[in-house]
């Protein structure tokens, strides 16, 4: 299977700290590289206030290809140029997904994009702070019509779990726990 991972998230070059990323992301594409073909897409904001050490293009770590490209935005705003990144990126990218997952904040809409462009399934992996945007009444209608769009949700937590079966009774189906902490009684 093809699965194209869209997460700003993810080690951007070879060596990042950890101080700077998480690899947990990277563990887990890791795993799914064995038995399909993974391409995660990586955006990056701009402008960024401070120094950005991530630059436009291609890398592999562990035998995962990375594809970095830059997402516009107007500063100070949750304003994204979202079909100019899907448009520019699909073009270069050289990959037909069978499926899209999409992971944490504005990478969930690109995530919608890519889907529709392929006519693939899409599968959203859900934070604590896209639960605090959808608090807010400007973005709970965005966060509906994207997760009813969604053929699974990853909830990354019981909170989030609990949070989205109150809020959004109309998708109950389509979400599921995935944790990925370590087990309690280890501990």
């Amino acid at each position: 299977m093809n699965i194209l991972f869209l997460t700003d998230l993810y080690p951007a070059y070879k060596g990042q700290s950890v101080k700077e990323t998480s690899y947990s992301l990277h563990n887990f594409v890791r795993f799914w590289n064995s038995n399909n073909k993974i391409l995660v897409l990586r955006p990056f904001l701009l402008p960024v206030r401070k120094r950005n050490t991530i630059t436009k293009g291609e890398v592999i770590i562990d035998n995962v290809r990375i594809m970095k490209y830059p997402l516009f935005r107007i500063p100070k705003t949750e304003i994204y140029f979202n079909k100019l990144f899907m448009n520019y990126a699909s073009k270069r990218i050289g990959f037909k997904p069978d499926i899209v997952i999409a992971h944490l904040g504005f990478n969930l809409f690109l995530g919608r994009l890519f889907a529709e462009k392929y006519n693939v399934p899409l599968v959203c992996g859900i934070h604590g702070s896209d639960i605090i945007r959808i608090q807010g009444r400007k973005y709970k209608d965005k966060y509906r019509v994207l997760l009813s769009d969604c053929q699974a949700i990853a909830c990354r937590s019981n909170y989030i779990f609990n949070y989205i079966n109150k809020v959004f009774t109309n998708i109950r189906k389509k979400y599921f726990l995935a944790y990925s902490g370590i087990e309690e009684e280890i501990i």
